[in-house]
């Protein structure tokens, strides 16, 4: 981490928050998901850009809660979810690995894009998908979203927030984020719209109004 070439903030661990959620996940810390649930808090990556999910006390970086693993009856406790949510970033994005449930690819870390409003592989796992977050292939990856003068404005935002825009990213009108409104939402409010709209969109035919131009899906690598 210290040799990553941008910040990465470590948050302090809640030690009776941490055994809880390792316990949930039903990991060891012989995994690194579970070393990191257990000796994190959670990971600010790139000024809070991107938030590594952990043990912490803060619902938006606690990796069970974030799930809603916490909140399963026995039955579903007894059963692994369709997929993990492991990270998420200020423009709504989710990281996620793949239980299955997702893209098929178990084990594999995919990527849930605001532009794009689909699931896409990242051929990558957990550990890789870490030691990514800490490269300069980060910047590369968010290179055509950010904006000037974005460290000030993203270094407000909450774990638990993120920067809504709009025109949305997923219209051609939305494309340049130094040209659109930016407003702090509650995260899970901003996800919510997004994969409600993705449900909307999938069912449109080439007839269907819609306010926006779908955009170009662009190619990323992780």
């Amino acid at each position: 981490m210290g040799g990553a070439p941008h910040p990465v903030d470590v948050q302090p661990v809640d030690d009776g928050i941490a055994a809880a959620s390792l316990e949930d996940l039903q990991l060891t810390l012989h995994s690194v998901l579970g070393a990191l649930t257990f000796h994190t808090g959670g990971i600010l990556v790139d000024h809070g850009w991107l938030r590594v999910l952990g043990g912490g006390r803060e619902p938006g970086l606690n990796v069970v809660k974030a799930n809603g693993l916490d909140a399963r009856d026995d039955d579903e406790a007894d059963r692994p979810p369709p997929y993990l949510l492991v990270a998420t970033d200020v423009l709504g994005g989710q990281f996620a690995l793949d239980g299955g449930g997702l893209l098929g690819r178990p084990m594999e870390i995919c990527y849930f894009a605001p532009d794009s409003l689909e699931w896409e592989p990242l051929e990558a796992g957990y550990a890789s998908f870490v030691a990514w977050t800490m490269s300069p292939s980060l910047r590369d990856f968010y290179a055509p979203y950010r904006w000037d003068g974005w460290i000030a404005e993203v270094r407000a935002v909450g774990p638990a927030e993120a920067i809504a825009t709009y025109p949305p990213l997923w219209s051609v009108e939305g494309e340049d984020l130094s040209d659109v409104s930016r407003t702090v939402v509650p995260w899970a409010e901003a996800v919510g719209q997004l994969h409600e709209l993705a449900t909307e969109l999938a069912g449109y035919d080439d007839g269907s109004p819609v306010q926006f131009a779908l955009d170009a899906n662009p190619s990323r690598t992780a």
